[in-house]
């Protein structure tokens, strides 16, 4: 079997740690499957909107979790900072929420 996460990485020039299993690359790769990220996805992004500068993260406007497409135009660029004050109350108040709950998100104006 082989294992397409460590070689997309391999590709990249980047090594695996040995203890990445057999049944861990897969889950890893079931995962992007089923999401629909790539491993690229930043990269695409910065081939056609240029590079982001190392405190630079992409948010998405509509949380993916919240049905937020992959597209470009969901993504904005923020500051490392705002990014996580932006996604940071939204994990919490999903980290423990069943699949398909309803939660109710309030946003604040920054201060």
């Amino acid at each position: 079997m082989t294992n397409p996460v460590a070689e997309a990485l391999a590709k990249a020039g980047q090594r695996v740690g040995t203890a990445l299993t057999e049944d861990g690359a897969k889950a890893v790769s079931d995962l992007y499957e089923e999401t629909g990220m790539r491993a690229n996805r930043a990269r695409a992004y910065q081939d056609a909107h240029g590079a982001l500068e190392p405190d630079q993260r992409l948010v998405p406007l509509r949380p993916l979790v919240a049905g937020g497409g992959y597209e470009f135009e969901n993504f904005v660029v923020r500051d490392a900072v705002t990014a996580m004050r932006i996604r940071g109350p939204i994990a919490q108040r999903i980290h423990d929420a069943p699949d398909g709950a309803t939660v109710q998100i309030t946003v604040d104006e920054a201060p």
